[in-house]
């Protein structure tokens, strides 16, 4: 699957001047004990685990580190071969042989 970079306004850190960043981001359901959620998360490869917003965690009834919405390698990247493709701003993901079966009926 395909997902287009988001491009968002930041400040230059040479001239402080407004410059568009792309970013690797994948909108995402989570689910907890208390209800499911779409998040926009940042695919992160240097990002060691993934990391949930306190709120989200909260809301869903999840026990997690506060923090951002981050898809590192624990429990995400280790579960797909990710294609960065810088000069179209996409990210390619594709399911390896690690990520679990989902099995019975939704």
């Amino acid at each position: 699957m395909r997902f287009d970079y988001t491009g968002v306004i930041s400040a230059s850190a040479d001239t402080g001047d407004p410059i568009v960043i792309f970013r690797p981001e994948v909108r995402i359901r989570v689910h907890g004990p208390n209800g499911s959620g779409d998040f926009l998360a940042l695919v992160d490869t240097g990002a060691d685990n993934t990391i949930l917003p306190e709120s989200v965690a909260r809301a869903l009834g999840i026990p997690v580190v506060p923090g951002h919405l981050v898809l590192g390698h624990q429990s995400f990247l280790d579960y797909f071969t990710a294609t960065f493709i810088g000069e179209d701003y996409a990210l390619d993901l594709e399911p390896n042989s690690h990520l679990p079966q989902i099995t019975g009926s939704p």
